[in-house]
């Protein structure tokens, strides 16, 4: 792998990922994952994305989801698989080549939680931080999961 600021990132991506999901309800593990994961790709496209003058894909995104990829197939723990998976589903298709390589890299044996398929199927594209130092939005947060999960989670299926 060339010199890369990539696993790095992934290190940092990943310890982020584990702080939310151990913070996180049952309940709300793949919305808390997807977010997580969705932080990553904004700063990443915040930091590398292309100029509004450009109409082609950004090299230097190109360079770096592949470095990312690369070094993600040679992890084996859960919380990595989970990154790969959420990057798979939310990274733009442009770039995503490298990382379906390295989920098929990993193979099919990789351990990841239950709820593996319901993530990214919500969509976040950016990730706010607001605190509720009120509590106010806790009770609403909780309906609206409770709403999503009766609403068959199991019919919820990612394209990838």
């Amino acid at each position: 792998m060339p010199d890369s600021t990539a696993p790095h990132l992934v290190d940092v991506a990943i310890e982020d990922l584990v702080a939310s999901l151990a913070a996180a309800i049952d309940e709300a593990a793949p919305l808390v994952a997807e977010a997580s994961v969705a932080n990553f790709v904004c700063m990443v496209d915040d930091t590398l994305g292309e100029d509004e003058d450009d109409d082609g894909p950004s090299e230097m995104q190109r360079q770096f989801w592949s470095d990312v990829a690369a070094d993600l197939a040679t992890r084996e723990d859960e919380p990595s698989w989970i990154l790969l998976t959420g990057l798979r589903r939310l990274v733009e298709d442009v770039y995503c080549a490298p990382l379906d390589e390295a989920h098929l890299a990993r193979g099919d044996d990789t351990p990841g939680p239950g709820w593996l398929d319901q993530l990214a199927t919500a969509e976040l594209r950016r990730a706010v931080v607001v605190e509720d130092l009120a509590g106010e939005w806790e009770k609403e947060v909780k309906d609206k999961l409770s709403a999503h999960a009766a609403a068959s989670p199991d019919s919820q299926t990612a394209t990838r």
